[in-house]
């Protein structure tokens, strides 16, 4: 397991995001009771709300680190690496050559989804990976440290399992 360390909203992210979540579901209930939205909508915005106040629950003290698995495992001249998560395609391929044997393959969704695992660059460029999608997924946002500690695991199994030599 690799603890990775989650950033931590401040008061004012926690309350403004408090804020834009309530609204929005005040408009999602207002335009599907009018007809104007489809109701298939509600829940997204009542999930988002619920999301907003457990964000403001976490504000203003460190977060905890977000447990990822991560395992190896070589059958025969084949060596696995899979993570909890779905990795970007670089952090992957970084993986794959940590790996002992030429034909190997790393996983991702093994063992549970932490939510996206980003570059360290991807932070810096934003978007929806980074910035949105760990709403959907129960956590608080990844920091740019999670490629490196990863990588460090990554390498750490790779040698037990060339060790082995199963």
């Amino acid at each position: 397991v690799v603890d990775l360390p989650q950033y931590a909203p401040s008061t004012a992210e926690a309350d403004a995001a408090v804020a834009e979540m309530k609204e929005r579901l005040a408009q999602v209930q207002a335009e599907v009771a009018a007809g104007s939205r489809p109701a298939y909508e509600l829940p997204g915005a009542q999930a988002m709300a619920a999301w907003a106040r457990d964000y403001r629950a976490a504000a203003g003290a460190p977060a905890p680190p977000c447990p990822l698995e991560m395992q190896a495992l070589r059958i025969g001249d084949v060596a696995l690496i899979a993570t909890a998560g779905e990795t970007f395609t670089e952090v992957g391929q970084r993986l794959k050559q940590a790996l002992p044997l030429p034909r190997s393959v790393a996983l991702g969704y093994s063992n549970g989804c932490v939510g996206y695992i980003p570059t360290e660059a991807a932070f810096s460029q934003g978007g929806y990976e980074v910035e949105v999608a760990y709403r959907y997924y129960g956590t608080l946002m990844l920091t740019p440290d999670c490629e490196r500690l990863i990588l460090a695991a990554g390498r750490r199994l790779a040698a037990d399992v060339a060790a082995r030599g199963v």
